[in-house]
C-alpha cells in the first residue's frame, strides 16, 4: 500500500523524516534496514515538500508517496517509528538535527500495510458423492476486509498447515501441510476419505507462517 505523511510546522523550514525499526533506519538506496552510520544518513532520508498555508506562519510537509513493502512484506508486523527532524544546516545530520518528537508516529506494518487489521478466511467443502470422498478446505487471507495475495509476500512464502480435530478432542483427526498458496493466492487442499461422522461437530486449526496467523473455526462434518 502507498503512504504519505504529512506534518504541519512553522514555514520556511527544511524539515525530512527517517523511518526506525528496533535501532535501525530503512535505507531507501540499499532499500534494506540498516545501522545508522555518518556515511549513510542521507539515504534513510525522506525529504518533505512544504505548501504554504493561509497567512503563511504555518506549512504543511509532505512526504513522497512511499510503498509500505519496503518497510514489511512478510506476515509478521513490525512495529515502525517514523521520526521529523528540523535541518539545521545545508545537508541532513542526525546527530546535530532536531528532531521535532511532537510529531513522530509510531504504527505497525506488515504484508505492506500501514495499521492492518487482519484475518482469515475459511471455506470448508465436502464432496460426498465422489469415490472416495473428498474433503476440502480453501483459505485465504483478509487484509482491511479486502482478500490479500499471499503470492504478494516477499521471500519465502509461508507454509499453511490444517489441522482438523473432532470437537472436544485433543489428538488431531487429520492433518495437511500447504507449503504454497494456489495461483489465485489462496490456500486449497482436499483430503481423500476423511472419514467424517454425520452431526458431528469437528474444529480446524489454520496456522500460517509459524505462528503469524493463527485462527481456529468450528465445523460439522458429513459421513
Amino acid at each position: 500500500m502507498i503512504e504519505t505523511f504529512q506534518r504541519d510546522y512553522q514555514s520556511g523550514k527544511t524539515i525530512y523524516a527517517v523511518f526506525w525499526k528496533l535501532g535501525v533506519y530503512y535505507d531507501w538506496t540499499d532499500n534494506a534496514w540498516e545501522t545508522p552510520s555518518a556515511g549513510s544518513d542521507s539515504q534513510a532520508v525522506q525529504a518533505l515538500t512544504e505548501t504554504a498555508l493561509d497567512g503563511n506562519a504555518v506549512s504543511v510537509y509532505t512526504s513522497a508517496a512511499l510503498d509500505m513493502t519496503s518497510l514489511e512484506n512478510t506476515l509478521t508486523k513490525s512495529d515502525i517509528v517514523v521520526r521529523f527532524y528540523l535541518q539545521a544546516g545545508g545537508s541532513p545530520d542526525l546527530t546535530t538535527d532536531t528532531m521535532l518528537a511532537d510529531l513522530n508516529e509510531g504504527f505497525e506494518v506488515c504484508a505492506g500495510h500501514k495499521n492492518p487489521t487482519i484475518d482469515v478466511r475459511h471455506i470448508p467443502g465436502h464432496r460426498k458423492d465422489e469415490s472416495p470422498k473428498v474433503a476440502t478446505f480453501t483459505i485465504e487471507i483478509i487484509i482491511d476486509g479486502v482478500p490479500f495475495d499471499v503470492n504478494e509476500l516477499a521471500a519465502t512464502l509461508p507454509d499453511c498447515v490444517v489441522t482438523v480435530y473432532k470437537e472436544g478432542q485433543a489428538a488431531a483427526f487429520f492433518t495437511e501441510t500447504l507449503a504454497a498458496p494456489t495461483a489465485a493466492g489462496q490456500y486449497y487442499v482436499e483430503r481423500s476419505t476423511p472419514g467424517y461422522v454425520d452431526d458431528r461437530t469437528y474444529r480446524v486449526h489454520i496456522n500460517i507462517g509459524s505462528g503469524d496467523l493463527l485462527r481456529v473455526f468450528h465445523f460439522y462434518g458429513a459421513a
